[in-house]
């Protein structure tokens, strides 16, 4: 996966373009994370970066149709973080105590799944949420 951020110590401030970070989704993309609509990426995580699109990256194996397709997977929105235990907890990026009692672990981060962002759009649209731009597959 490509995760595009604007983290706040490694921002281009000159330029303001995403820094693009390479990660590997660790939980399965069919199954909810721990019952909710999410999934765990592995992958640079700073303050900045909540918010950050994951995208999957495919590239064709073609050579007569060199086209690269991305995919929204979703946004990242918590970082998994050590408990005072050992447990694996989570806390929103970037929050006051986000970096507390031993910090990231592994670089992980909790990633809210498209559907339920597109889901979340749909349920305050007025006309049932019908628009072409949050139906599957209708975004070229």
């Amino acid at each position: 996966v490509v995760v595009l951020s604007h983290p706040d110590s490694l921002a281009d401030t000159t330029n303001l373009v995403p820094l693009a970070f390479r990660g590997w989704t660790v939980s399965s993309l069919s199954l909810d994370y721990r019952g909710r609509a999410a999934f765990l990426v592995e992958t640079v995580v700073q303050p900045g970066s909540a918010g950050s699109p994951v995208l999957l990256l495919r590239r064709s194996t073609d050579p007569s149709r060199p086209v690269t397709r991305l995919s929204l997977l979703g946004l990242l929105s918590h970082v998994a973080t050590a408990t005072g235990s050992g447990e694996m907890a989570s806390r929103p990026i970037g929050s006051p105590d986000w970096n507390a009692q031993g910090g990231p672990v592994f670089n992980l981060a909790v990633a809210c799944r498209s559907t339920a962002i597109a889901e979340a759009i749909r349920s305050r649209m007025p006309n049932g949420g019908h628009s072409p731009f949050l139906e599957k597959g209708s975004v070229p």
